[in-house]
């Protein structure tokens, strides 16, 4: 910004200088100096310099032919000069009173205005509120959605809860912890140890997990799923961030899609086991009837049965003959394999110890049940068969459409990625998109 400007009027001509053109103009930009320059024609006349140190300086050069043109040419100068300045001042004047403002200029002249002073409105003085505040500043999208990602979170634990662990019970049965009734527990001797050390929640979560992929068949150690999944967590936080630091929030469900591939992987395989149950049953139903004992026709079952159902059946009879009975059991199976019709057979197992009788034809009886229910089953999946692809179609709708919309229309989505306030509400859309996945998951699983 200029803090001055210089009115030279000359023609040009250089009779003896004492300083060069280039000197003037240097300190002129030093001094933050504009020079205007006026050139009057006369025998010697040279516009060149004149033209050169206004255009250097940021001034104008003008051109009077005459001396009677020069009161023109600095009429327009002083104007010129005059409207480059803004003049403000406090009035004390009343309202509605008739105000005259007088300005003068030393050597570029005098300026008047006339105006009526304005009427005060009466209204307070504009102050944001608190709650403003705090949502127009930078930490509002951030808490925000912190807020959302911490109720969402609280849904979807709410909805996919785990169920219990029974590993440890399994191994206290094996080691004479385990809880024993009637007589038994009275007659067991006391033996004075030391109190085992309570499983922390991180161990109880490992040993859930080491549960889950064991009897999904998948040949991966806990530990390594954990920290796989500890790994590809911190990644997409980091990659999400690089995007938008709202959007690292979205990376923190990574451990969900291992929990779905692990929770897959299990139904599937019991889902197997409770599909090959009847037909297994049969046979044993068939080697009771050529004089078996039970757990010699469950070994009859076991030589002929396939996968999932002879691993787990070959625990049945292993833990019979560490001591365990069979119809407990025939219970743990039931329970890892999340089986009520296991359970009848077990309950059968038992009134065969206790009572006796004619297991076989209760085992037929069972059988057809378990078919009539496998048939139940199979239409309710039948009849959720639009449910499970409505989740699918509504889940992948909204990001479908922000596609579509990006290709045809960007500039309608891209403030979605380009403001604070449009990436909370696609990390608040995106929560809201997998929490309703989860519950129309939770709705069509009906359980027969």
């Amino acid at each position: 910004m200029s803090s001055g400007s210089i009115v030279l009027l000359s023609d040009g001509a250089d009779i003896g200088s004492a300083t060069s053109i280039d000197r003037v103009i240097a300190r002129a930009h030093s001094r933050h100096v504009r020079i205007f320059t006026v050139g009057l024609r006369s025998g010697a006349f040279e516009s060149q310099p004149l033209q050169r140190l206004a255009e250097a300086t940021g001034g104008h050069y003008v051109e009077a032919a005459s001396p009677k043109a020069l009161a023109d040419v600095y009429s327009a100068l002083g104007q010129r000069l005059a409207s480059e300045y803004v003049v403000r001042y406090r009035s004390d004047a009343p309202p509605r009173s008739q105000v005259k403002v007088s300005i003068e200029i030393g050597g570029v002249g005098a300026w008047l205005a006339n105006y009526t002073a304005p009427t005060p409105a009466g209204l307070a003085p504009f102050h944001r509120s608190l709650a403003s505040r705090f949502l127009l500043s930078p930490a509002a999208p951030v808490l925000v959605s912190l807020l959302v990602a911490f109720l969402v979170a609280l849904a979807i634990v709410a909805i996919v809860r785990p169920g219990k662990d029974t590993l440890i019970e399994r191994v206290a049965e094996f080691t004479g912890r385990g809880g024993r009734s009637g007589a038994a527990a009275e007659l067991a001797p006391v033996v004075l140890e030391p109190e085992p050390r309570r499983p922390t929640q991180r161990s109880r979560l490992l040993a859930t997990l080491e549960r889950d992929l064991e009897i999904a068949r998948v040949e991966i150690l806990a530990s390594r799923v954990a920290l796989i999944t500890v790994a590809a967590t911190v990644v997409a936080v980091v990659i999400f961030a690089l995007i938008a630091p709202v959007f690292a929030i979205v990376g923190l469900l990574t451990p969900l899609l291992t929990k779905s591939f692990v929770a897959h992987k299990l139904r599937k395989v019991r889902d197997e086991f409770a599909d090959q149950l009847p037909p297994n049953l049969q046979v044993l139903a068939s080697a009771l009837r050529v004089g078996h004992s039970f757990i010699g026709a469950l070994t009859v079952v076991v030589d002929n049965a396939h996968e999932p159902s002879k691993s787990e059946l070959q625990r049945v009879i292993a833990d019979e003959q560490l001591g365990v009975s069979i119809e407990d059991a025939l219970r743990r199976v039931a329970k890892r394999m999340a089986s009520r019709d296991l359970d009848q057979v077990a309950l059968l197992a038992e009134l065969q110890r206790t009572a006796g009788g004619n297991a076989a034809e209760v085992i037929d009886t069972v059988v057809e049940t378990l078919r009539e229910r496998a048939d139940l089953r199979r239409l309710v999946r039948t009849l959720t068969a639009q449910g499970r692809l409505a989740r699918w179609v509504l889940s992948a709708l909204p990001a479908g459409a922000a596609g579509v919309l990006l290709l045809l229309q960007p500039s309608a989505v891209l403030p979605l990625f380009q403001t604070g306030l449009g990436q909370v509400a696609l990390v608040v859309a995106a929560l809201l998109v997998i929490s309703g996945s989860l519950v129309i998951q939770k709705l069509v699983t009906i359980k027969v």
